[in-house]
């Protein structure tokens, strides 16, 4: 669980606001989407389970959605994968 220094845990619009300014605390590259973390996580994730079972961890109702997020040949997700590597 993710908790702010308040104690509390953040607020849904949170990482979306300030996604910039973590990923520069976290010295990634500043051409990093908070989009990119999302389909690195489910493409990651696409050998894994069955296609029901990563459509609705992602919360998608179509699985049109999700092949939406899985890109195995994108550049912006496999540097998502690069990145988790590294760290």
């Amino acid at each position: 669980m993710i908790v702010l220094p308040n104690g509390r845990p953040p607020r849904g619009d949170y990482f979306s606001r300030n996604f910039k300014k973590i990923i520069r605390a976290l010295n990634l590259p500043d051409d990093l989407q908070i989009r990119d973390t999302r389909s690195g996580g489910i493409t990651e994730a696409q050998h894994l389970v069955d296609p029901k079972t990563l459509s609705h961890a992602a919360q998608h109702t179509h699985q049109s959605t999700t092949d939406i997020y899985t890109r195995d040949k994108s550049g912006a997700a496999n540097n998502v994968v690069k990145i988790r590597s590294a760290r």
